[in-house]
């Protein structure tokens, strides 16, 4: 299921292989796709290694393109890191649509193309395991996004409601069948309004094997988050299985946009993709202040989802 010369063949972009290099290195190194496999045990042990999920993805990449460095004798180019920006929960529960029109304006005004979870039958009460009240979308919220050519859609869930208690998660422990009758049901109401998931996130960030091999057929990317690591496995990002690209958002890029941008500033660049995961509701409180200084600092620095699964298959094929 991990495609190895796919997965190689985005982690090492700075170099810009050959399909004969990516090949012959594939047989010649041990990688599995994992950046930790027993991650979830380190977890419990070492509370502070979920706040630092992706250093340990950049080492890893690190160790990769120094393996190949050695193989091939290449140099590798240096660019900036680019950034696949993710944005959940939409429509939300307590929030309205003139505050995420105001999220939207300030994502536009800086050019950010971002990908937009839409749940399309929501929950009135999530958290609620017995809740049995959904809403489905409304026009003007349809409307909405219709109007702009930088949001593209992925699908939320079904109804972002857990089936179970903590942690939370509408997906886990749902068979093959079960899972595919939500998958289905979410498209289908999608379609129905003229909205075409290219992808799919989870709601809570959580889903296990079972629920992945079901989703593969259905999506061009699947996203994952810092609680996936423990449901789904800790994998290095993005990389592929099958012909479906995994991006999986860690942290510290995952949550408050005060921590992210911190991270931002802070970081090394590793000439990679760096997934971004916004929970825009949350930032509300501030009126988006912190946004607006995240959308300057990511102007220019931003891929589209579609394009860059696009420029992924090619370069595969």
């Amino acid at each position: 299921m991990f495609n190895l010369n796919a997965s190689l063949k985005i982690l090492l972009e700075p170099f810009n292989p050959t399909e004969d290099e990516i090949s012959g290195f594939a047989s010649h190194i041990k990688f599995n796709g994992y950046t930790d496999s027993h991650y979830k045990i380190k977890k419990v042990l070492i509370p502070a290694l979920k706040e630092q999920q992706y250093l340990r993805v950049f080492k890893k990449i690190e160790g990769i393109r120094s393996q190949f460095k050695d193989f091939t004798g290449r140099i590798p180019l240096i660019f900036d890191d680019m950034y696949l920006v993710r944005v959940d929960d939409y429509p939300h529960w307590s929030c309205n649509i003139e505050q995420f029109t105001k999220f939207l304006d300030i994502m536009v005004q800086n050019d950010i193309t971002f990908l937009l979870g839409v749940t399309p039958m929501l929950s009135y009460e999530r958290h609620s395991i017995s809740n049995d009240r959904f809403r489905t979308l409304t026009e003007n919220e349809v409307n909405l996004l219709k109007k702009y050519k930088n949001v593209e859609i992925a699908l939320h869930g079904l109804t972002h409601q857990t089936i179970r208690k903590k942690p939370y998660s509408e997906f886990v422990g749902l068979s093959e069948t079960q899972t595919k009758e939500k998958i289905i049901e979410g498209i289908k109401i999608l379609s129905s309004f003229g909205l075409y998931p290219l992808s799919f996130i989870a709601p809570f960030d959580t889903f296990d094997k079972t629920n992945f091999q079901v989703l593969l057929p259905y999506f061009q990317i699947i996203c994952g988050g810092y609680p996936t690591a423990s449901t789904f496995g800790f994998w290095i990002t993005p990389c592929v299985f099958n012909e479906t690209i995994y991006v999986a958002s860690y942290k510290p890029f995952s949550g408050r946009i005060k921590n992210i941008l911190n991270a931002v500033l802070k970081k090394e660049n590793y000439s990679t993709v760096i997934g971004i995961t916004l929970h825009w509701a949350a930032e509300v409180e501030d009126k988006f202040a912190n946004l607006k200084k995240l959308a300057e600092l990511l102007k220019g620095k931003t891929l589209s989802w579609q394009k860059f699964y696009q420029k992924a298959k090619h370069n595969n094929t």
